[in-house]
């Protein structure tokens, strides 16, 4: 007994933290990195990624129509709001994984990292017929093994962002306004059609438009 366990925790503390949240992660990288905080591109575009959220509104469905963007949530929140989620991808939408459950993979072992986000991907392609190749981790934090149970679970890129909105503005890790391939977080939350207001204010002063993940990852 006491010998299983002391190996557990072998086994555990030989399992290092890659990224133990967001900051951490947001080096400068290419599109041929496995992880990726921007899309390196000459045209003048940048990409919305949606992420879980405590409420999905209707003003934000009339914001998100006819724009290009990625929802990175979970498959049971696409379960949870199957119909706002069906709509919004019928109208354009596109769907990257997020894991089945929005919980901590690094706490998870391999085996478990794997059916996680395989279970996602799953949800994903079984509500819009199309296989997710992204992936945006729940909390931020991987390891090793979560390399290797995405890959498993054929993710092209695991993919953070260096620009975010929340009520407070917009922000960004860099200096400076938002440029030409930044990937930019926003959650579904009651405030999300205001943040978009803010965003393409900006992005239209700037003269930026938005364009889709998927045509620029593969």
């Amino acid at each position: 007994m006491f010998k299983r366990i002391a190996l557990l925790l072998t086994l555990a503390l030989a399992t290092p933290l890659v990224a133990i949240g967001p900051t951490s992660a947001h080096a400068a990288t290419s599109n041929d990195d496995f992880i990726i905080t921007r899309v390196h591109t000459t045209k003048p575009l940048v990409f919305i990624t949606i992420e879980n959220g405590d409420e999905v509104t209707s003003a934000a469905a009339s914001m998100l129509y006819g724009l290009p963007h990625t929802n990175f949530v979970t498959g049971l929140m696409i379960n949870r709001h199957r119909r706002f989620f069906h709509t919004d991808w019928a109208r354009g939408a596109t769907f990257g994984n997020h894991a089945r459950s929005h919980v901590d993979l690094s706490k998870l072992s391999y085996l478990n990292q794997r059916r996680e986000i395989c279970s996602g991907r799953n949800i994903v392609s079984n509500f819009s017929g199309s296989q997710p190749i992204l992936l945006r981790l729940p909390f931020w934090r991987y390891n090793s093994n979560t390399i290797k149970a995405a890959k498993a679970c054929n993710v092209s890129h695991i993919v953070f962002w260096n620009t975010w909105v929340d009520s407070t503005g917009i922000h960004r890790y860099s200096t400076g306004s938002i440029q030409r391939g930044d990937i930019i977080r926003l959650h579904y939350t009651s405030n999300l059609a205001s943040e978009l207001k803010t965003l393409l204010a900006e992005l239209d002063k700037l003269g930026l438009h938005t364009g889709y993940l998927e045509d620029h990852l593969r």
